[in-house]
């Protein structure tokens, strides 16, 4: 069975991790629905804008309720999946957190900002490289995705 990147990072989300990291033990209950990324402007950029500035690329947003009868507090982790690049990408990477506080019932919309710095990665000649394609960005037990595209001077 060929399976494509993505597939293979939605497989290995779903296995039974025993601790993953940011587990802790709580006395209540959350629950993650509406994540969502904008572009902060264009969908396309040039390559030496992207490495020489720390260039804004969007945003994600999610809501995070607190589904139990107790007061809790929780750490949002944002990881972020390279679908495909020219030197073999981590199943996934921790790119931002924020941790919240929520009362019984009460639901928050936490958002992250992405730069073109959390995009990029340690390229063959060890200097530091971003490649357009497919991201996948996840938080808690939801993801979504966007397409990067880049052009060259």
């Amino acid at each position: 069975i060929l399976l494509t990147m993505k597939q293979m990072i939605l497989l290995l989300n779903l296995t039974n991790t025993v601790f993953e990291f940011g587990h802790g033990l709580s006395y209540t209950t959350f629950k993650y629905s509406n994540i969502l990324f904008t572009f902060t402007s264009s969908k396309t950029y040039n390559y030496s804008d992207l490495l020489n500035e720390n260039q804004p690329i969007g945003t994600v947003t999610i809501d995070i309720q607190n589904t139990g009868n107790r007061t809790g507090k929780l750490p949002v982790l944002m990881y972020i999946s390279d679908i495909y690049r020219s030197v073999s990408p981590e199943v996934k990477m921790l790119k931002a957190f924020k941790k919240i506080e929520l009362r019984s019932n009460e639901k928050a919309t936490v958002s992250f900002d992405i730069s073109s710095f959390d995009l990029t990665f340690i390229g063959r000649d060890n200097s530091r490289t971003i490649e357009a394609g497919q991201f996948v960005i996840q938080i808690g037990d939801l993801n979504t995705d966007f397409d990067l595209s880049i052009k060259n001077n």
